[in-house]
């Protein structure tokens, strides 16, 4: 009889904490369903205990027509986890926006001691393009030596922001570095660099994650504006809740934001 009230016990403990979770995660849902996105709405628990809805109006920034490109860290100390955090990262940015020629274009790059082309605007016509061209793409292909952020920027200038990798003539470019460490340029590099990407963009943005990345190395290669150069703690931050709280964008909307936290 004390095996059978423990299993009912145990039974209507499951039930009740399922029904809290259901009930939780309908609550979240409903209230994103009335105030629904235009373009993309999501709902998440990240791996964590907090659950939220973020909206984006038709996509996060108010222009909402321009080319991004992300140059990623794959120096020795990346791991394929690491990697493949900042790769989601491209995937979830690219969801808050219609890809295509005629709007948004997205890039990307790895760097270590050589910079290496991941995809270019021309390849990625559509968000399925994005996802289909990233999903296999591993951090043994890209791995190298120690970090070096000018190289990457001055590759990145040259190379692949160029008509023909399908970047658009007048059309703004916005550029997301992620990086986790501390780089090798030297002052005249860093230089070179900042001003080789100048030509190309003003809109640069740069991601400092874990305890090797400096910000203030990196404040120089975003032109000493802290509003453009975001630090994490880990590369589990790097998610749709970090981007939702951030401004990647030419011209921002007041709209952006997260519409609830429970």
């Amino acid at each position: 009889m004390y095996v059978g009230r423990l299993s009912l016990f145990l039974l209507g403990l499951l039930l009740f904490v399922n029904g809290i979770f259901a009930a939780h995660t309908f609550g979240v849902r409903s209230i994103c369903e009335k105030d629904p996105c235009s373009h993309y709405c999501i709902n998440a628990n990240d791996g964590g205990v907090e659950s939220w809805c973020s909206c984006y109006p038709n996509g996060g920034c108010k222009v909402n027509k321009f080319d991004v490109f992300f140059i990623i860290d794959a120096a020795e100390g990346i791991g394929n986890y690491e990697f493949s955090k900042q790769v989601k990262f491209i995937h979830t940015f690219a969801k808050m926006y219609e890809i295509s020629s005629t709007s948004v274009q997205v890039g990307a790059m790895a760097f270590s001691g050589t910079p290496k082309k991941i995809v270019d605007f021309k390849e990625c016509r559509s968000l399925e393009d994005v996802e289909r061209l990233t999903q296999e793409v591993y951090k043994e292909e890209y791995g190298g030596r120690d970090s070096d952020i000018a190289e990457a920027f001055i590759h990145a200038a040259r190379y692949r922001l160029k008509r023909a990798q399908g970047r658009r003539e007048n059309i703004p470019l916005v550029v997301i570095l992620i990086t986790s460490a501390t780089s090798m340029s030297d002052d005249k590099s860093i230089e070179i660099a900042v001003k080789e990407m100048k030509k190309q963009t003003p809109h640069v943005f740069a991601i400092g994650v874990g305890f090797l990345a400096k910000k203030e190395q990196l404040l120089d290669f975003t032109d000493r504006d802290s509003l453009r150069t975001k630090m994490l703690l880990s590369y589990s931050e790097l998610n749709h809740k970090f981007l939702s709280q951030s401004d990647f964008c030419v011209e921002s909307k007041e709209t952006l934001r997260i519409t609830v936290s429970i």
